[in-house]
């Protein structure tokens, strides 16, 4: 990856070339960082996320009807027990000898017959609650589906998306390492040093007075020697090596400021 030459400000002091170079560069490989390590892997999740989503719904979804179809059967087994129950008390009743005998049986065949009753309501409103609910599985079913698709879809694209960003980071870095063995050690340390303290940048530049990375304004000594000399200085405020971007000349051909051509 070559540094747009524009972006480059010429001076005389190799470091503070370099330091330019390298700022410049690690922006961009601060934002293919970024692409590759959080943007990329945020757009995956969020899809991912919907899909587990759906899937956690669907699979809810089969657990509830899973537990009513279970005590559909549960109710079954009880009918079918009760009405048992209602034949053993019958069987009883030609051998019975006494009213009071005779009433315990009816009472308790009866409650079996109550029993029945509640049961059958039970079961007529749990069967039309899983009709209901079973018109939504395809819905769920089906979003599910989607959300397959598109997660798959979108992992094939941001594969190729990040094959190129990490093509780039690569050449970035490669580019980066020939800049830092033309610049001074101790100066390099620094700037790293700074860099990393500093939301990753360690130069900046003054205009009008002020720092524009911290935006603190400097002395007029400093915003002089900056702009007069080759030394490289720091902002006594946020420690970032700074560097000046001369005002570009005005044209010469163009007419002065509040003359106009005469109208004829």
């Amino acid at each position: 990856m070559n540094l747009d030459q524009n972006q480059v400000v010429r001076t005389h002091n190799p470091d503070l070339e370099g330091l330019i170079k390298l700022s410049e560069l690690d922006k961009i490989i601060g934002q293919l960082t970024d692409v590759i390590q959080c943007e990329i892997p945020g757009h995956i999740k969020a899809l991912e996320d919907d899909f587990v989503r759906d899937q956690t719904k669907l699979r809810k979804f089969d657990e509830e009807m899973a537990a009513l179809t279970k005590r559909k059967k549960s109710l079954e087994a009880e009918v079918d027990d009760t009405k048992s129950k209602i034949a053993k008390a019958n069987q009883k009743l030609p051998e019975v000898k006494t009213n009071v005998e005779y009433r315990a049986i009816m009472k308790e065949t009866e409650n079996f017959k109550q029993r029945i009753t509640t049961i059958e309501d039970e079961q007529l409103a749990l069967m039309e609650k899983m009709e209901d609910k079973e018109g939504e599985r395809p819905a769920i079913e089906k979003q599910v589906a989607e959300d397959k698709a598109k997660l798959d879809k979108l992992k094939a694209e941001k594969t190729v998306e990040l094959n190129s960003y990490n093509e780039s980071l690569d050449k970035a870095n490669a580019e980066r390492a020939s800049i830092i063995g033309a610049i001074n050690p101790a100066i390099l340390a620094t700037y790293d040093k700074v860099r990393a303290q500093r939301a990753g940048t360690g130069l900046a530049r003054v205009k009008d007075g002020s720092c524009m990375a911290c935006f603190q304004i400097i002395t007029p000594q400093l915003y002089y020697q900056i702009r007069t000399t080759d030394e490289i200085y720091r902002c006594p405020h946020c420690d970032r090596f700074l560097y000046h971007v001369p005002e570009p000349k005005p044209d010469n051909g163009e007419p002065a400021k509040g003359k106009r051509k005469k109208q004829e």
